[in-house]
Order: structure tokens, then sequence, then C-alpha cells
């Protein structure tokens, strides 16, 4: 599964909107089955909305230019392929790790259920797009990520293949001492629009949208 270099990742949390629980129910029902085993009037080619937090780790942004208020993607931190759709995590007990220098940690571990959508495109490229916000706006979105919708246009794998299935585990490490067990359901499809919730309220304002054919 191809990875992104902006990742727009959910928290640990209950899905966020309609579209998010209707996506999830939709890929954990039909994990690595092919198109022509879903039901007819499945969500396949259907165009969804869904909810998301753009994380201020992943999210990469670009120097804050107070005159005139606003941010200018670069290419470094403008190509967004992938949203979390869904993730809940639960604790799943500890064990005493070892790295490869012999240094010993507790490690947490926990298992997880990701419902992800991977776009089977370019992606949406940010490079050169322009989003204004204020001073307080910046500092917030730097500090604690940014509110997100995408309207995505679910379709099949190249394969055929619906949902894609696979279990990951992401190992532990000194920094971070979890290891986290992951069930994750891909749903491949095409972006259509990126819009951001600005902290403090007001309309989304959309920072892509595909061109028109």
């Amino acid at each position: 599964m191809r990875h992104s270099l902006v990742i727009l990742a959910a928290l640990s949390l209950p899905c966020f909107g309609a579209d998010n629980v209707a996506v999830s129910k939709f890929a954990k029902a039909n994990g690595d089955r092919y198109t022509s085993e879903l039901a007819p009037q499945s969500l396949m080619g259907s165009k969804v909305t869904i909810e998301a937090l753009l994380d201020q780790i992943d999210l990469r942004l670009p120097d804050y230019e107070p005159d005139p208020g606003r941010i200018v993607f670069n290419a470094s931190s403008s190509q967004v392929y992938m949203a979390t759709v869904a993730q809940t995590c639960k604790p799943a007990g500890t064990f005493v790790g070892q790295n490869s220098f012999g240094a010993r940690t507790r490690v947490r571990r926990q298992a997880c259920d990701k419902v992800v959508i991977s776009s089977d495109d370019s992606g949406a490229s940010l490079n050169g797009r322009e989003v204004r916000m204020s001073a307080p706006q910046y500092r917030f979105i730097k500090e604690s990520g940014v509110s997100v919708e995408i309207d995505f246009t679910l379709l099949p794998l190249k394969s055929n293949v619906a949902v894609e299935f696979e279990n990951v585990i992401n190992e532990a490490t000194v920094e971070h001492p979890v290891e986290s067990r992951i069930r994750l359901w891909s749903l491949a499809g095409r972006i259509e629009a990126i819009r951001w919730r600005l902290p403090g309220g007001g309309a989304p304002v959309t920072v892509w949208e595909r061109a028109a054919n």
C-alpha cells in the first residue's frame, strides 16, 4: 500500500461524521472482496465527504507570512494521498522491550482498527496554494493540527478488489514505547476537494479542488 508524504490522520476517537461511519462499516464488511461480490446498492462509485484531523506532526506547515497574513504551500509539504476515516484503539497489555543497544523499557501494547482512503492517482498537490489566516490561527494549527473535510469518490482497486485488508504492526521505539497491532482496511478512489475548518469558526476554506474535465 502506498504511503503519503502528508498523511491526514484521525485521532483514536469515534468516527467524525455520517459518511465516516458509513464508509467504515462498508470497509469492514467487504475486506478483500471483489467488486462483483458487492451488493447492488453499495457505496462503490459514490462521492463521500470525510471529516478528519490534519495532524500537526505530519502537516509540515510552511512559514507564516504576517503581511498579508497567509501561508503558501511548497513542494516539500504539498502532496496529499491518504486520509484516516476512523481509528479506534484499546489497551492490550504491556511487556519489557529492549533495543539494539541493550536499553530496556516497559512497552504498552494496543490493538487498533483503522480505515483509510487512499488516492489511486497523483493525489492532491497543494504546491503553490495559499491559505489566508491570522497569526493566532497559524499558531493554533502548528500546535494542534486542523480539522478538514475531503470530498472523495470511492473506486475499486486496479485488481477489482473493493477493500484491501491487512494486519500491520507498528513497533515501539525508545521515544514512543507503544506497540500497535493494527487491523487496516484501505479503500481506493479519487480526491475531489479538500477544505480546512480554521480555528475560531467560519465557513470551511477550500485549499484544493480537482479541475473540471
